[in-house]
């Protein structure tokens, strides 16, 4: 994810949708997550 951030400000219009890709990616990751946790915090 990294090597997009910098790209994106010059324009690049396919580091701009991997970048917005993997913050998507990375999101369902933190719900699922939480999810998880939830569900192995209760008794």
């Amino acid at each position: 994810m990294d090597k997009d951030i910098k790209p994106t400000y010059a324009g690049n219009k396919n580091s701009a949708e991997r970048l917005r890709h993997a913050i998507a990616s990375a999101r369902v990751l933190v719900r699922e997550c939480q999810l998880e946790c939830d569900r192995n915090s209760r008794p």
